[in-house]
């Protein structure tokens, strides 16, 4: 689904819940990743006193425990991104893990990490924090 498509779902979205339900919302939120459901969080606080729709696609799932992945992080909630093709690589895509749902692509822990080389940690680290 491309992005023109989904802000016209998201719209049409809109339109409906306020055509059924009369309701009118200070500020809409696309996506409720890790920043959007901050954001969300934090401009429906009690003090504010604003209203807030936050919208995402995909289910609003409390884990992924039970989802099968395989082990390119593959899995029914990723929309399958591939980079373009890379030249170092000859060629070749690289998947970009994505999750469809309420957290994003947060709801993906692949326990991946991409240790610094030794030249950023030279270069750009004081010397008493290496």
């Amino acid at each position: 689904m491309n992005t023109n498509w989904f802000l016209a779902l998201a719209i049409f979205y809109i339109n409906y819940i306020f055509i059924i339900t009369g309701q009118e919302f200070d500020f809409i939120i696309v996506g409720v990743g890790s920043a959007g459901s901050i954001m969300a969080a934090r401009l429906s606080e009690p003090d504010k006193n604003w209203s807030v729709l936050a919208l995402d696609r995909g289910s609003p799932r409390n884990s992924v425990q039970n989802d099968t992945w395989n082990e390119d992080l593959s899995g029914i909630h990723d929309p399958n991104y591939f980079s373009v093709a890379q030249d170092y690589l000859l060629g070749r895509l690289v998947r970009n893990p994505r999750y469809y749902g309420i957290g994003g692509t947060a709801m993906i822990n692949g326990m991946t990490a991409v240790a610094p080389s030794r030249y950023l940690l030279d270069q750009l680290w004081p010397f008493g924090w290496k």
